[in-house]
C-alpha cells in the first residue's frame, strides 16, 4: 500500500508450473539444435556454471544458485541457431527469477538439479543429444514438482494472490 508497507506476494506455483511447462519444451528443442554446435570451451562453462551452482548451494545461496543455473541452460540456448527461441527464453528466464531463487535456497531440494546437469554434460560429449533433452526435460519435470513440495511445506499459496493484487510467479 503506497506509504505504508510493501508486501511480497508469494510465489505463484501454478503459473510458475506454467512456465515450466513451455521453459522444458523450448529448452527440448535448443538442445537438440544446439548440440552438434557446442564446443569443447561451451561444455566446460556448462561445467564451470553447475560447479558454481553446487558451490552456492553448499552455502544457501539462492541467487548465485540461479545465476548459475541459468548460465548452464544459457550455453546451450545461445547455440540453438534460433534468434527467436532466445528472446522468448530470456523474457521466461525473468519471469521465473523469484521462484528460481525460492527454489534453490532450498539447497537440498535442488541439489538434484546439479546431478542432472552432469548427465546432460555427459551426454552432450558422447554426442548422445536425444539423451541430453530427454535429461533437460527431466530436470524442468523434477524442478517443479521440486519447487511445488518446498512451496507446500512452506505454507506459500498455490493460486493466485487475489488480495494483493499480484499475479506473477
Amino acid at each position: 500500500e503506497t506509504n505504508r508497507w510493501t508486501r511480497v506476494a508469494p510465489i505463484n506455483v501454478a503459473a510458475v508450473s506454467e512456465i515450466y511447462q513451455i521453459v522444458c519444451a523450448l529448452e527440448t528443442v535448443a538442445i537438440l539444435a544446439a548440440g552438434p554446435h557446442l564446443t569443447r570451451e561451451d561444455l566446460e562453462a556448462m561445467t564451470e556454471a553447475n560447479g558454481q551452482l553446487r558451490v552456492a548451494l553448499a552455502n544457501g545461496m539462492g541467487a548465485d544458485a540461479s545465476d548459475a543455473d541459468s548460465r548452464f541452460h544459457d550455453t546451450f540456448v545461445h547455440k540453438c541457431g534460433n534468434s527467436h527461441l532466445i528472446r522468448i527464453m530470456e523474457d521466461l528466464r525473468a519471469k521465473l527469477r523469484r521462484a528460481e531463487i525460492a527454489y534453490f535456497g532450498g539447497a537440498i531440494v535442488a541439489a538434484a538439479s546439479a546431478d542432472d546437469h552432469e548427465q546432460v554434460i555427459a551426454a552432450l560429449r558422447r554426442g548422445a543429444y536425444d539423451e541430453a533433452a530427454a535429461v533437460v526435460r527431466a530436470n524442468w519435470d523434477g524442478s517443479l514438482e521440486r519447487l511445488m513440495r518446498s512451496q507446500g511445506a512452506s505454507g506459500s499459496q498455490t493460486g493466485e494472490d487475489h488480495s494483493a493484487g499480484a499475479r506473477q510467479p
